[in-house]
Order: structure tokens, then C-alpha cells, then sequence
């Protein structure tokens, strides 16, 4: 791995610390500062949010909502391609907050995609999966395919 990689992985991870300390203080704008204003994020309620204005709504929502809420992501890899100017983050990620109906803990996994802008490096997209947690689940998702159901 080169120097250069090495120093982008600190980055990233640099990055993703103040990203979580970001949340942790409800702090919209330092979130936002870490997305690209296309970014897509795959939640681990299957909610899908287009957009930094849209994630920007989500967090302002949820934050009102619940104001307990806290989400932590920790990185287990950084692998960057310096040739495109892009990064991959994979990692655990855990959060908890309270609903009407009580508390709420999941962890799971995260991947997140990272690009190289002038600003630096920025999130383009993030997938989150739940593997585990308490607390009543969310309502089904809404499938909006156009495949029909295997029978």
C-alpha cells in the first residue's frame, strides 16, 4: 500500500470519527459537511434517502423526534484506488434511540463510498444492514418492483 493510500485511509477515518461526534452533538451542519450532494443512503429500515437535502431533512427529523438518538459507525477497513480517487469503508455500526412504544438498540454492518473532491474526501454513498438489536422492529418496507411475486 502506498504512502499516499495510508494517508487517504487516515483521512477517511479522520473524517468518520468527527462524522460520529458530529451526530453525538446533533450537529447538522458537521454531519452534512462529510456528504457529497449527491449522496444516497440505503438505512437500516430499508428508508432510502437521495440527496444531502433529504438526508439533511432525515437527520433534523429524527433529531426532533428522537433526541436521544445516537449512531456510532466504526470502521474495520479503509481500501482506497488512488487511480479513481475513490474509498471504500466497511465497518460496525450501533445505535439506539426511544420510540413512543420504548427503546430501541441495533448494531449491524456498514459500507460507506468515499470520493476524492477538492474539498477532500466526501461521502457519496452509505448502505447500512441491521444484524441484531431490541425493541419493536420497524413497519415492513414497500416494495415498489415491477417483478412479480415468485410464487
Amino acid at each position: 500500500m502506498s504512502m499516499e493510500a495510508v494517508s487517504d485511509e487516515a483521512l477517511i477515518r479522520s473524517a468518520r470519527a468527527a462524522s460520529n461526534l458530529a451526530i453525538a452533538r446533533k450537529d447538522i451542519d458537521a454531519i452534512a459537511c462529510h456528504w457529497m450532494d449527491n449522496i444516497h443512503v440505503l438505512g437500516s429500515t430499508s428508508a432510502q434517502l437521495a440527496g444531502a437535502e433529504a438526508n439533511r431533512s432525515f437527520y433534523i427529523a429524527q433529531f426532533a423526534r428522537r433526541p436521544d438518538t445516537v449512531w456510532v459507525r466504526t470502521p474495520s477497513a479503509v481500501a482506497v484506488m488512488q487511480a479513481w480517487g475513490m474509498a471504500c469503508e466497511e465497518g460496525d455500526w450501533a445505535g439506539s434511540w426511544t420510540e413512543p412504544q420504548g427503546p430501541i438498540e441495533l448494531r449491524g454492518r456498514y459500507m460507506a463510498q468515499w470520493v476524492r473532491t477538492e474539498a477532500g474526501w466526501r461521502i457519496q454513498g452509505e448502505l447500512y444492514v441491521a444484524t441484531a438489536g431490541a425493541g419493536d422492529p420497524p413497519p415492513p418496507a414497500k416494495s415498489a418492483s415491477a417483478c412479480p411475486a415468485r410464487r
